[in-house]
């Protein structure tokens, strides 16, 4: 391989520095220097195709994602009927039709027209997961009139019931104050078919239950209980299976670790847990799930699926989510550590506070084994923030590394209104030439780096290494050295990388990396994320493919006219089979015998001088055991020298016998 320009090591000594200054504060030692070990020849693990998702959001066009799902506050109080629903306390606790906007008034009476948006994001997105999430709250928005204040429930709300027992209609009436939903899932399958058949491919028991009562506090409802929660989860799973039996189930769909922890309900929650095996409400969430779905008998819950939207915040009290500076990217950067790391502890009062839950995936994987075996996991809304500068790229890359090495099933990005650095990280994996080429399929285990950086590799159906690399010195290079330990040796395929400056993906010039044997080496740029891919150099010719294959001499039987090898003058092609008659004449011996031989017809020539190749195809099917087409047994062949020495021994042998008849 070429050579890349790299700079030498007493440039980017010059280059670094022990510290980056911000707001006049150190943030983190910078590092010179990182090596890795990729271990390619060792078994992996398989990766979800389903981690590179996306909330249904304004602004996604653009990018290549392999899940959409529904995301909105308002989501929990949709009518399905009527489109109407409730903007909840953050947006003034408004019931009206902003999940439908868009569509032209003359619409909004089709029935699940939220629903039908998604589907159509699907399609322009190409985008083949579509997630719909139902609503298990209990109320839901009867009207469009704007603000509903604490004395409006009894009428501004609709009730809803999760089974009709009744017959479905697609034309269902407004106006009985019941809002049924299997007759919403029905009125689905019926438009889009079932999952198995294309149809939307799993359901959320709505979402972040633990947060109905702050984001809706006008409902008239009591605080939902953790058992209640259990209870209606079961309830509305049986009736997605009764309807949809394909359809994957995604539950409790929790706001954050405080949410998995006791859904806000501490003294409920205390009481429960008060004397039972149960550290924490997903492992009672899991248990009650799995019991239901025995009683029922069928799998009631597929995906324990809980939101992550970071709560680091930086020593100076900045949510790393929203801050803007460079000393909120620093934590950012660092903030998806809290996921996997035992030995991280973030600036949060979660994280502070309930160290035993953290690192979060570990801590989930836990408890489904325990409670739930083979419920697989998902984070169906997640966000480090950062997406309009180089670290919330970083961060996207190292969450969807994290995801992928973790096991985890599936994960969506639920951006803000600017998140062109974080579309470019999802790219990275799943689109990063342009063409549709992404991470692999299979993780493959590696060792090494530091805390101001990532190595992610998989290995993809070509048997090529994809390698996601990141730096997170925000100031200084850093010379990153990757050693593949392999019996195999590689050699670069193809490079790129995130412009730091535009969030557009950059393909990189081979010489860049400079790489001997199996080791790579590179100088990574400050706030910087690659995506290297690596091929298997190709052996080189073996010997007996190289050398010129030689034949003996035609037999005397063959000149005599008894069985002959095949007169065709052209050699097979190279996928034909090659006859074992024709191996039981060629034996290799020295160029300078066809030359003792006497000639031979032309066509018969031809055939014995038969091509390298299609000698050494014929070896090969022959040790392969294909069996003789001829059937008769071969004829054994004498070298004409044995000839020639057995004519003089005979002639000697006969002048003596003479001699002794004429001595007598």
């Amino acid at each position: 391989m070429k050579k890349m320009l790299l700079p030498a090591a007493a440039v980017i000594a010059a280059l670094s520095s022990s510290a980056v200054y911000a707001e006049g504060a150190a943030v983190f030692n910078e590092t010179d220097n990182a090596a890795y070990t990729v271990y390619a020849d060792k078994k992996g693990t398989p990766i979800s195709p389903y981690i590179y998702g996306i909330n249904d959001v304004s602004g996604i066009a653009g990018g290549r994602y392999t899940v959409i799902k529904q995301c909105d506050v308002a989501v929990s109080a949709y009518n399905w009927e009527t489109n109407f629903s409730n903007s909840g306390a953050k947006d003034g606790n408004a019931n009206d039709v902003s999940l439908i906007k868009g569509y032209s008034s003359n619409l909004w009476d089709t029935p699940a027209l939220y629903t039908e948006k998604l589907m159509t994001h699907a399609m322009r997105n190409r985008i083949d997961t579509r997630l719909v999430t139902l609503q298990m709250m209990g109320r839901v928005a009867a009207d469009s009139m704007g603000v509903v204040s604490e004395d409006d429930f009894t009428s501004r709300w609709d009730d809803i019931s999760f089974t009709k027992n009744d017959f479905y209609t697609t034309k269902p009436d407004p106006s009985d104050s019941v809002i049924y939903i299997d007759e919403y899932l029905s009125y689905l399958v019926n438009k889009y078919s079932t999952a198995s058949d294309g149809g939307i491919n799993g359901y959320f028991l709505d979402r972040e239950p633990d947060r109905w009562d702050e984001n809706f506090p006008y409902t008239g409802l009591a605080p939902i209980t953790p058992d209640e929660l259990c209870s209606r989860s079961a309830d509305l799973a049986l009736t997605v299976k009764t309807i949809d039996g394909t359809a994957l189930v995604f539950g409790p769909s929790l706001s954050s670790i405080s949410g998995c922890i006791d859904m806000g309900t501490d003294s409920v929650w205390d009481k429960i847990a008060s004397g039972s095996e149960y550290s924490w409400f997903v492992d009672y969430y899991l248990a009650k799930m799995k019991e239901a779905g025995k009683k029922n008998g069928v799998r009631l819950l597929d995906v324990l699926d809980v939101h992550y939207y970071t709560a680091a915040t930086t020593p100076l009290g900045t949510a790393v989510i929203d801050g803007k500076d460079a000393y909120t990217d620093a934590y950012r950067m660092q903030a998806v550590r809290t996921l996997w790391d035992q030995n991280y502890t973030e600036n949060s009062v979660t994280a502070l506070q309930s160290k035993q839950y953290t690192p979060f995936i570990p801590t989930l994987q836990a408890s489904i084994r325990l409670n739930y075996p083979d419920t697989k996991l998902s984070f169906s809304e997640y966000n480090f923030g950062g997406g309009e500068n180089m670290s919330g790229a970083i961060a996207e890359a190292e969450a969807l590394g994290t995801f992928a090495r973790e096991g985890v099933y599936l994960a969506c990005l639920a951006p803000g209104d600017v998140f062109d650095y974080q579309r470019a990280a999802i790219d990275l994996f799943t689109n990063y030439d342009g063409v549709g080429s992404a991470f692999g399929d299979t993780y493959l285990p590696s060792e090494g780096g530091d805390q101001l950086g990532a190595l992610y590799c998989a290995k993809d159906k070509e048997n090529r290494l994809t390698m996601v690399v990141t730096n997170q010195n925000q100031a200084t290079f850093k010379n990153i050295k990757i050693s593949i330990n392999s019996a195999n040796e590689y050699e670069i395929d193809s490079a790129y990388n995130i412009d730091r400056d535009t969030a557009l993906i950059n393909e990189l010039d081979p010489d860049f990396f400079y790489v001997d044997g199996n080791v790579l080496d590179f100088a990574a740029d400050p706030e910087s994320a690659y995506m290297i891919v690596l091929r298997e150099v190709e052996a080189p010719p073996s010997e007996t493919e190289e050398s010129t294959t030689e034949v003996t001499d035609v037999t005397d039987e063959t000149e005599a006219g008894s069985e002959a090898a095949p007169t065709e003058s052209s050699a097979p092609a190279p996928s034909e089979t090659v006859s074992a008659a024709a191996v039981t004449e060629v034996t290799e011996v020295s160029e300078e015998t066809p030359a003792q031989t006497e000639p031979e017809p032309a066509e018969t020539t031809a055939e014995v001088t038969t091509a390298p190749e299609s000698v050494t195809e014929t070896e090969e099917s022959f040790t392969e055991g294909t069996e003789p087409v001829s059937e008769e047994p071969p004829k054994q062949e004498v070298s004409l020298i044995l000839k020639i020495i057995a004519t003089l021994l005979a002639g000697c042998a006969s002048f003596g016998t003479v001699y002794v008849l004429l001595s007598k």
